[in-house]
């Protein structure tokens, strides 16, 4: 019944915080612990979701948003109409759009890869700072680089913690701001 995948589900994020908390530093954990944790136990995408909620909220210091956003493996050509106006972007390989939720590209998959579930990860705290407004009060172009800037930041907290054995960039010269705008 719903209730006991539900119970399930409650479990899996408990027994998974308990494993993380035990932790002497928020980013101690072994490599190969998450990553295994995850092959064997996360089953579905909802399950994925909830387990890096709890890495969002650890790393990034979130209280917990208490909704989450439809989440879509798409085709490159969907993911480029969302994310990029339906303009070519070859390096876009997931996006959060506001109300519509998170596109990830087809080929990506989060639940083998550490990378790729760091890339989920990354949109997912778009959906945070979206829901929690932590960054509203800035101008847009502020705000987007302020929010661009930390969804790196905790997207290579949680590669460093997992041990994804890539980091990503923050792409500066994507988020310049007028003086007049920042």
């Amino acid at each position: 019944s719903w209730r006991e995948y539900f119970a399930k589900v409650i479990l899996l994020v408990m027994c998974f915080c308990a494993c993380h908390s035990q932790a002497e530093t928020p980013f101690s954990t072994g490599a190969s612990d998450e990553s295994a944790f995850v092959r064997e136990h996360v089953l579905s995408m909802p399950q994925l979701i909830l387990a890096l909620r709890s890495a969002i909220e650890r790393i990034g210091k979130y209280k917990g948003s208490t909704t989450y956003p439809s989440v879509r493996k798409v085709s490159r050509k969907e993911l480029e109409r969302e994310a990029c106006e339906g303009q070519r972007c070859r390096f876009v390989k997931a996006a959060y759009v506001s109300n519509k939720g998170l596109y990830l590209d087809g080929a990506l998959e989060p639940e083998y890869s550490p990378v790729d579930r760091s890339i989920l990860l990354h949109e997912l705290v778009h959906h945070f700072q979206s829901s929690t407004q932590r960054y509203a009060h800035l101008s847009p172009c502020t705000r987007q680089r302020v929010e661009e800037q930390e969804a790196y930041e905790i997207q290579n907290a949680y590669l460093a913690q997992v041990g994804g054995g890539r980091f990503f960039t923050f792409p500066e010269r994507m988020y310049r701001c007028e003086a007049a705008d920042a």
